[in-house]
């Protein structure tokens, strides 16, 4: 069936940064430097109140989505990537962009039975593979994460199972996100709430 048709928006709480709850924990003891959002009861919040998915991308260039086995970030990712393609984020809000969709337990899989791979490199390989060697994936890549019009969608870090290998992965996409984020790129990476402390992208506008 159509995933365009049977897709359902999700829904998410965005995590108060560090930062943000020092800030916080030090007004609510009537410290200077912070203003407390408290909840019912009177204990400082660590998530924002619940929210559109959608409303958080239109806001921020990067994003980490926790979330249980089934609770919809895969088929996330794959949705933006069709409305993408189809010329269709007008429609919802968003800015067109050039979707590149990557399984980060492909990419785990190469380093395993190839060694060691920069993620950029992989990404235009992978898509040389599936689509066609007579089309200039990588110079169509490279443009668009130049001119900050690149929406990168990294699925399922959970999935690498050899967790050395999954630090590895971690290492490598923190380094492309810190290479391209400043230019104006959008990037999204997915994982199981298990493990989560594993899965942290540093730079700016970052929910």
């Amino acid at each position: 069936l159509p995933l365009m048709d049977l897709y359902v928006p999700l829904n998410a709480r965005r995590e108060i940064p560090d930062f943000e709850k020092a800030e916080r924990r030090w007004a609510k003891q009537g410290m200077s430097g912070g203003r407390p959002v408290l909840d019912e009861e009177g204990n400082p919040k660590l998530y924002s109140d619940t929210e559109p998915i959608l409303d958080i991308l239109k806001k921020h260039g990067s994003m980490v989505i926790l979330g249980d086995p089934g609770s919809g970030k895969s088929t996330l990712m794959k949705w933006l990537t069709l409305v993408m393609a189809n010329q269709q984020a007008g429609k919802f809000g968003l800015q067109q962009r050039l979707p590149i969709l990557l399984s980060l337990s492909s990419y785990a899989r190469e380093m395993e039975e190839h060694g060691d791979c920069p993620l950029e490199n992989f990404l235009a390989q992978r898509f040389k593979e599936q689509v066609s060697d007579d089309l200039p994936i990588e110079e169509l890549y490279q443009q668009a994460l130049k001119t900050g019009q690149a929406l990168v969608l990294l699925d399922g870090l959970d999935e690498v199972r050899n967790i050395s290998l999954r630090q590895t992965v971690v290492n490598r996409v923190q380094s492309y996100h810190a290479m391209h984020c400043d230019t104006g790129n959008q990037f999204i990476l997915t994982s199981r709430i298990v493990g989560s402390k594993d899965v942290r992208l540093n730079g700016n506008n970052l929910q």
